[in-house]
């Protein structure tokens, strides 16, 4: 299990909208290439969109699905990635005081567990990896975040 957190300047409401926008991940997502189609009734749970991930020449076309949703803090996602497995990714939002009392600040949390056997068994290896690209992810979202938010 890897997880990561990064805190943004910036609502949970703002990063909240940003994660729901599927569209937005081929912005942020490192490995993610675009977005093939969105199910109608997206974000609901049950709902997926489809995408294209990959590194290099290597594409492959899948699917992520909405686990739970609990708005503005918590978003769950199964993520497919054939022929590698499926992994439950976790988004945590957590508001973070400044000494003023404001909460303009947010830590977000993602987390990856592997729930596909062949990926549960190879956890020790591919854990560094998935840590190093979700920090990286995580790094360009809040780029992103600041680009459609900026504080004022």
């Amino acid at each position: 299990m890897s997880v990561q957190r990064i805190v943004i300047e910036a609502t949970g409401k703002s990063i909240f909208s940003l994660l729901l926008d599927p569209y937005t991940y081929p912005d942020w997502l490192v490995g993610a290439r675009r977005i093939r189609s969105v199910d109608d009734s997206w974000p609901e749970p049950g709902s997926a969109f489809h995408h294209v991930v990959g590194f290099g020449p290597i594409k492959l076309a899948d699917s992520t699905r909405v686990s739970s949703l609990s708005p503005p803090n918590c978003l769950e996602l199964n993520a497919r990635a054939r022929p590698f497995g499926r992994a439950g990714v976790r988004f945590t939002l957590q508001p973070v005081s400044l000494p003023t009392g404001e909460t303009d600040r947010t830590e977000l949390s993602m987390e990856e567990i592997p729930t596909s056997p062949v990926l549960r068994a190879l956890t020790p290896v591919v854990d560094p990896g998935i840590a190093v690209r979700n920090d990286a992810s995580l790094k360009r979202l809040r780029d992103v975040v600041l680009a459609n938010f900026p504080q004022t």
